[in-house]
């Protein structure tokens, strides 16, 4: 079990704990934790902790729960949960890190969790969580005060205090205190307080009905159903159902250590160590 063992939570995606590993929700995504393994809710997207990684589902990165959506670390990805969009799994946002996608709709993108934020993925767009961050290329984006995001060198996304995510170095991902995003090293997802898409406290975050992000305690991500994503603890991902990702205690995707992903139920994945993936039950794949 250490180059291309298959695995399929659905099909026939296989999986490879170092290097080229696919893993599939649904068909034949691949996924690595620490080259440039692919992970695919539908069908050939790109993920990689460690060197260009980029959920990529056909070109340029993508991140599909369901069908063809785009998040790209590095260029024009998009999170789309049906299209283009971004941080849609229903419609048709796009968020792009560095170029032109970013929380679109379909154009150039407005993403609200309160009031009337914008953003656009190439220029001046703006984002609100609660009041007035904006993000721009080197983009500035705040829940609360001043952070940066940037799509490529060294932007910092703080919902409250220090938090940086980098697309490209050792970007930092911060709810609150210190939780890492590192496409590069030992990035982790964490929301200790009030992070995940909540400027201060509990943004709400909906791609079509009531999704909630909370970065504090049950903040919800709806696909089309009801998972849940929290930074703090039992936050889920689910392209579908009730998947987990967590960031502070045991889920986390990572691509160096021993982060955990479910497609379905609890199934835990590493790019390097024991991960463990299961696509509906418990099976263990260990790289």
């Amino acid at each position: 079990m250490h180059s291309e063992a298959a695995f399929d939570g659905h099909n026939e995606a296989a999986i490879d704990g170092h290097s080229e590993a696919a893993i599939d929700g649904h068909s034949e995504a691949a996924f690595d934790g620490h080259s440039e393994a692919a992970f695919d809710g539908h069908s050939e997207s790109a993920f990689d902790g460690h060197s260009e990684a980029a959920i990529d589902r056909h070109s340029e990165a993508t991140y599909d729960g369901h069908s063809e959506a785009a998040f790209d670390g590095y260029s024009k990805a998009a999170f789309d949960g049906h299209i283009e969009a971004a941080f849609d799994r229903h419609s048709e946002s796009a968020f792009d890190g560095h170029s032109e996608s970013a929380f679109d709709g379909h154009s150039e993108s407005a993403f609200d969790c309160h009031s009337e934020a914008a953003i656009d993925g190439h220029s001046e767009a703006t984002y609100d969580v609660h009041n007035e961050a904006a993000i721009d290329g080197t983009a500035a984006i705040d829940g609360h005060s001043e952070v940066a995001f940037d799509g490529h060198s060294e932007s910092a996304f703080d919902r409250h205090s220090e938090a940086a995510i980098d697309r490209h170095g050792e970007a930092t991902y911060d709810g609150h205190s210190e939780a890492a995003f590192d496409g590069h090293s030992e990035a982790a997802f964490d929301g200790p307080s009030e992070s995940a898409f909540d400027g201060h406290s509990e943004c709400a975050f909906d791609g079509h009905s009531e999704a909630a992000i909370d970065g504090h305690s049950v903040a919800t991500y709806d696909v089309p159903s009801e998972a849940v994503f929290d930074g703090h603890s039992e936050a889920a991902i689910d392209g579908h159902s009730e998947s987990a990702f967590d960031g502070h205690s045991e889920a986390a995707i990572d691509g160096h250590s021993e982060a955990t992903y479910d497609g379905h139920s609890e199934a835990a994945i590493d790019g390097h160590s024991e991960a463990t993936y299961d696509g509906h039950s418990e099976a263990v794949f260990d790289g």
